[in-house]
């Protein structure tokens, strides 16, 4: 043929070349539909490609970061390039942050990122990307999937807890908070009560108060709810400013004199900023005295659980006398004004109050003008009989805790209730609860009679009365792991010595999920047909159960498909004798003790072990003179990884080495299924005569040496995907 036709021909042959080329270039042919998962949880993109040359590398590229940052290169095929912040890797499960994962299914190649532990920063647009050599990368085929990491609410920490506002003035309240989706904001009283507004509820941020009144103080609570869990709760005080407002309990107490007896005058003090307090007295003349705190007075002041701007102001009057009839004035002031009350102490002919004599004992004394009368020794007599029916009333009317405890079992996250019923409580009686320090016999003061001293704002204490006496519940919400323990109920009785006070006490036993301790080891070598003994220790209450799995389902070298062991305190190892190959992979530990979560770790075990070469083909056929490549495959395994060249028999049967070069292509694909294997491509370009011969496959590593061959035959057609169609080849 002229040259000048053959050059024609292949000028045309070349042309129809490069127009299959086109046609057969490789596309994302699905759309990557969004994802949308909860923090912590796993989220998975999936990009379906077809026509994937040899050559084209499928790239996952992150396309928004945090604080706008550039787009990161994730992934190119199978390899992960990118793993973030300490590797990726985390802890607990020593699994990576990101991985791909491919399938096959003819033409279709999926390519699925994996990414593990979402968190915010995780929110934004992945990109999947065909990178074509020759192909500018504008050209380059390309979609985008959103994967949306929904976050439970938090409300932001720069809101104010504390609101002081003057009488008939405006507030707004702000609650913001972030989360995905954008919560939905909800105020509401904390006593329950309505809003000024009259609902017992308002959507929305902010809350607007207008005209305040005194009842608009108090407590109101703004919760956070986007729908995943747990709503975000902030708790925000209204103080509003104003004068002193003093009420007595009683506006008349009444007492009899001249037998030793007190009284009580009591008066509740309301007012912000808190006032201060003082009793005063009126004398003979109409004056006012101050009265100070001494032997014949006693001034106390109990704040009280219903509003943090009231407390209770108590003026005891010992041994009561004449001069004690008048009137008594509880004052209070603050620099929004003053306030006052008056009290009248009266006379009675008998005991008024709870420690009052029994009409038994007072009758053994009889008229007081026929005891002056008698003898002294007579009279002596008397007064040491009735001290003594005093002393055993007191005593048979002595406080007592009459209910019975029983140990509470609260799981992390529930309210605990503890109470202890007090009868015949005197007046000045101190009822306490104490937690023993854990470790030692330490005892901490939680409350005493209705003040709580923790500062933990998840106690309280909720006092009643009943027919069986006084009730305090000491309570804690929510419930964590460290309020575990022993707790004491301790009633002081005045007057009685410390060895004899009350005490009764009761058990919390708080629940928790399983904890796997973080010193556990996640990778295991070792040699063959050695022992192991893998440990994996948890805590948790109650104690958790431990089962080993393997994670790809197979059973374990027992012949079980799972070991179970109850975990003492050292730990249970699962043992595996007589290590073989077929042992490597990762294994499971779960810990589980009813409380959820279940605890788990993954723990590798690799096994070492000379390499193992097998050909993917033994036998692979490619024509010579057509400008068509070849592609030898062997499967590699080996741990540590074997060091892996490819060798080629010459024609008096030496083995040359290959490298990398424009004539041959080496690359290492990484296997997802094992740690340990990987394949070892040769790729042969422009197949010539003298390239049909065998070639070695040859692995190395510190436990010795493998290898398997592969021939390269000639055929009389083009072999493998990228041929030219038949009518092409015919030209």
């Amino acid at each position: 043929m002229p040259t000048t036709d053959m050059y024609l021909l292949w000028v045309v042959f070349l042309g129809c070349l490069q127009h299959q080329a086109y046609t057969q270039r490789p596309e994302i042919v699905d759309e990557i539909f969004p994802e949308v998962k909860q923090k912590g949880q796993t989220g998975y993109l999936n990009c379906t490609v077809v026509n994937k040359g040899p050559g084209s590398v499928v790239q996952w590229t992150k396309l928004q970061t945090v604080n706008g940052g550039s787009p990161i290169l994730l992934s190119e095929d199978e390899t992960i390039v990118y793993q973030g912040y300490n590797h990726g890797i985390n802890e607990d499960s020593g699994l990576d942050k990101y991985d791909v994962q491919s399938r096959t299914n003819g033409r279709r190649i999926t390519y699925m990122l994996v990414i593990r532990y979402l968190a915010e920063e995780d929110n934004g647009g992945y990109v999947c990307t065909i990178k074509i050599p020759g192909v500018e990368w504008t050209h380059w085929p390309t979609k985008i999937g959103q994967l949306t990491v929904q976050i439970a609410p938090k409300i932001l920490s720069n809101m104010k807890s504390l609101y002081e506002v003057d009488l008939g003035s405006d507030l707004q309240m702000n609650c913001e908070a972030r989360g995905i989706p954008s919560p939905n904001i909800t105020w509401t009283r904390e006593d329950g009560r309505s809003l000024s507004t009259g609902r017992l509820q308002s959507q929305g941020n902010p809350l607007t108060l207008t005209a305040i009144q005194k009842s608009d103080r108090g407590y109101y609570i703004c919760e956070a709810d986007n729908g995943i869990n747990p709503p975000a709760i902030l708790r925000v005080e209204v103080a509003v400013y104003f004068p002193p407002l003093l009420t007595p309990v009683e506006s008349v107490v009444g007492q009899a004199q001249n037998r030793r007896f007190e009284a009580k005058l009591e008066c509740i003090v309301a007012g912000y900023p808190v006032p201060a307090v003082k009793w005063m007295k009126e004398d003979i003349s109409g004056n006012r005295i101050e009265i100070q705190d001494d032997d014949k007075y006693d001034i106390t002041k109990d704040f009280s659980i219903l509003q943090s701007d009231e407390f209770w102001s108590t003026l005891l009057v010992k041994n009561v006398q004449a001069i004690d009839y008048t009137k008594y004035y509880c004052v209070g002031h603050n620099r929004y004004g003053n306030g006052e009350t008056s009290i009248t102490l009266t006379e009675t002919m008998e005991c008024q109050g709870p420690n009052c004599p029994s009409e038994n004992c007072m009758n053994i004394l009889g008229n007081s003008s026929v005891v002056t009368n008698r003898p002294i020794t007579e009279m002596y007599l008397l007064w040491v009989v009735f001290l003594g029916c005093l002393q055993h009333q007191v005593k048979a009317q002595r406080p007592a805790i009459v209910n019975d405890f029983v140990p509470q079992i609260k799981k992390v996250g529930e309210t605990a209730y503890l109470s202890c019923t007090v009868s015949s409580q005197g007046p000045y009686s101190a009822v306490s609860w104490l937690l023993f320090a854990p470790g030692d016999n330490i005892l901490i003061y939680m409350t005493t009679n209705t003040e709580v001293f923790t500062g933990d704002k998840r106690h309280d204490i909720q006092v009643k009365q009943s027919a069986l006496g006084t009730t305090y519940t000491l309570i804690i919400r929510p419930v964590s792991e460290q309020d575990a323990g022993d707790y004491m109920c301790r009633v002081k009785i005045p007057g009685v010595s410390l060895s004899e006070w009350l005490r009764k006490r009761v058990t919390l036993t708080v629940q928790f999920a399983p904890e796997i301790k973080r010193n556990m080891k996640s990778l295991y070598e070792v040699d063959l047909e050695s022992d192991l003994q893998m440990d994996c220790e948890a805590r948790g209450i109650p104690s958790p159960n431990i089962t080993w799995t393997r994670e790809d389902g197979r059973s374990l070298s027992t012949g079980r498909l799972q070991s179970q062991v109850k975990l003492q305190y050292n730990g249970t190892p699962l043992t595996l004798t007589a290590i073989k190959k077929s042992d490597r992979g990762y294994y499971i530990c779960e810990a589980d003790n009813g409380i959820k979560p279940p605890a788990t770790v993954r723990v590798e075990v690799a096994v070492f072990f000379p390499p193992s070469l097998t050909p993917v083909e033994s036998v692979v056929g490619q024509a010579q003179n057509r400008r068509f490549d070849a592609k030898l495959e062997c499967i590699v395994a080996g741990y540590p990884l074997p060091a892996v060249k490819w060798m080629k028999e010459a024609e008096n049967g030496n083995r040359i080495e290959l490298q990398d070069s424009d004539k041959y292509d080496i690359t290492k694909d990484v296997s997802i299924l094992q740690n340990d294997e990987f394949w070892s491509t040769l790729l042969v370009r422009n197949v010539q005569a003298n390239d049909y011969t065998k070639y070695y496959c040859i692995g190395h590593n510190g436990y010795g040496n493998g290898e398997t061959s592969i021939t390269l035959t000639e055929t009389m057609e083009c072999q493998g995907p990228n041929c030219p169609s038949e009518e092409l080849v015919g030209m």
